[in-house]
């Protein structure tokens, strides 16, 4: 679709190699196939701040059923994948209290193998108290240097069933909180 400024119009195009595979086996009667297309191009992140990432995960009792855990922690595997060797990544784990697993980090090759190590080895105890979790996460923030040009932002990743503490009350300030709940009957308050 063109884009429209004011002046000439000015239609911004992309070439695009289309790859074929076929099979000389193919039946040559009308059939219906699924089609799958992979677009491959520039990443988004050349063209965002760096980023520095607060991942806030509940290790609690109650992320054991329903393996609520072991999707948080693909979810958490596949956000390492995707952060560029500019962003900065910081995990924190949370049950009745909460721990800084590993400090902000730049998020290079050979860095993310080991938060991916680290996030492997996650297991479930105790209670749930996401305000320390939260507290934790955004100390983490407030202790960093070379912020300049950098977006902070916490990622919280939970059953939402808190029974120690109270989340509601911790005021993140300008960082922005992004949370994911897991289980279908997450507490999303």
């Amino acid at each position: 679709e063109p884009l429209r400024k004011p002046g000439p119009a000015v239609r911004l195009t992309q070439r695009v190699q289309l790859i074929k595979y076929h099979s000389p086996h193919a039946p040559l009667a009308p059939n219906n196939q699924k089609v799958v297309l992979d677009l491959k191009g520039a990443s988004s992140a050349a063209s965002r701040a760096p980023l520095d990432l607060v991942t806030v995960i509940d290790v609690s009792g109650s992320m054991d059923y329903e393996g609520r855990l072991d999707s948080a922690k693909k979810a958490l595997r596949f956000i390492i994948r995707k952060l560029t060797d500019d962003d900065r990544l910081s995990i924190v784990m949370f049950d009745h209290e909460a721990t800084r697993i590993c400090p902000l980090r730049c998020a290079t090759e050979a860095a993310k193998v080991d938060l991916e190590a680290l996030v492997g080895r996650l297991v479930t105890r105790g209670a749930t108290n996401i305000q320390a979790g939260l507290y934790t996460g955004l100390s983490v923030l407030s202790q960093r240097r070379f912020t300049a040009g950098r977006a902070a932002n916490i990622m919280l990743l939970s059953d939402g069933g808190e029974n120690i503490g109270d989340a509601r009350r911790v005021d993140p300030g300008d960082v922005p909180v992004h949370t994911f709940g897991f289980s279908s009957g997450h507490d999303t308050t």
